[in-house]
């Protein structure tokens, strides 16, 4: 993982409150969950939304995207589609598989 995305990862930890995932089994059978953080504040900070960018466009997105993936994480940026409106709310989510990680289970 880079460096842009890591440190959103970090920074994200520290400034999301924590929603712990549901097991849920696809098709196949296999079980999974996603783990949810969800920023504390209903705006996000400009430099919280320009770490954002900088990790989307390390990963192979846009700047301007609302959403990327990166590994097991997925990030969401609610933007204003306004200009000159607060930042919206920034989301991560983790997903968890049966196979990687049995002691959730």
């Amino acid at each position: 993982m880079q460096v842009a995305t890591q440190k959103l990862i970090s920074t994200l930890l520290m400034y999301c409150d924590y929603i712990p995932g549901e097991i849920q089994t696809n098709s196949d059978g296999e079980r999974y969950l996603y783990d949810c953080w969800r920023l504390k504040y209903p705006h996000a900070s400009n430099w919280l939304v320009k770490l954002f960018g900088d990790a989307a466009v390390e990963s192979g997105y846009s700047r301007h995207d609302c959403f990327f993936r990166s590994g097991n994480y997925s990030f969401h940026y609610d933007r204003n589609p306004m200009k000159g409106q607060p930042n919206g709310r920034i989301r991560m989510k983790l997903l968890i598989i049966e196979s990687d990680i049995k002691s959730v289970f």
